[in-house]
């Protein structure tokens, strides 16, 4: 019988705490990218992101005791992870949208660097523009965004991870991609019409076929 993913990360996770802390090192090899890009998209600064990314996998290997081994490994991953971006926007007091110059510089070798010249060319500057107003949404809405739309996590998955009530979440993801909808009429006049129809789909639809990278 064909494992599923969801049993290979058990048989890590089982393992990792009888002894054999090894065994976590294919979840950081799986998981590493994407928690980076969480935090990128929450602080804006890839130094930061990186350190932020760093404690967030170390946290969750010191904290693997605490895991509930029959539920999903990446929304427990994610809670951690939101929780130190959000502990280091607070002790850093940057409540501020993160830097657009700063974003728009690191981002970019971070976001386009699987695509080859002529796809980063073709998607670039409009997933540019999409990046820019996703990192000057309010903090609350911004990262209801980037679990629903660019993580793929459920509303129960994100509701497990902020302890927000499903509803509240909905909420927040409509204003946030009208917000989206609106930036991106007023930076790209000529798709004014298409993004009206499509304020309330998730990023993945505004930006071609790919989407953002997670």
């Amino acid at each position: 019988m064909k494992r599923s993913p969801e049993d290979w990360e058990q048989d890590c996770i089982a393992e990792s705490r009888n002894g054999r802390p090894d065994r976590f090192r294919p979840l950081v090899a799986t998981y590493a990218p994407k928690v980076r890009a969480i935090c990128l998209r929450m602080v804006g600064n890839w130094h930061a992101a990186e350190d932020l990314a760093q404690q967030s996998l170390v946290d969750a290997f010191f904290k693997l005791n605490q895991f509930h081994i029959d539920r999903p490994f990446w929304p427990w991953l994610c809670r951690i992870t939101v929780n130190n971006c959000k502990d280091y926007l607070k002790s850093k007091k940057r409540t501020e949208i993160p830097s657009v110059q700063t974003f728009d510089q690191e981002a970019a070798l971070f976001f386009h660097a699987h695509e080859d010249p002529q796809q980063a060319a073709e998607h670039g500057e409009r997933r540019a523009v999409l990046e820019r107003a996703l990192a000057e949404l309010p903090e609350h809405y911004r990262i209801v965004v980037v679990l629903k739309d660019i993580e793929g996590l459920s509303y129960d998955e994100i509701q497990s991870v902020l302890d927000l009530p499903v509803t509240t979440l909905k909420i927040r993801a409509v204003r946030a991609r009208r917000k989206l909808a609106a930036r991106l009429r007023a930076e790209s006049p000529g798709q004014s019409d298409r993004d009206e129809r499509n304020e309330h789909k998730p990023l993945r639809h505004r930006t071609g076929s790919k989407g953002i990278v997670p």
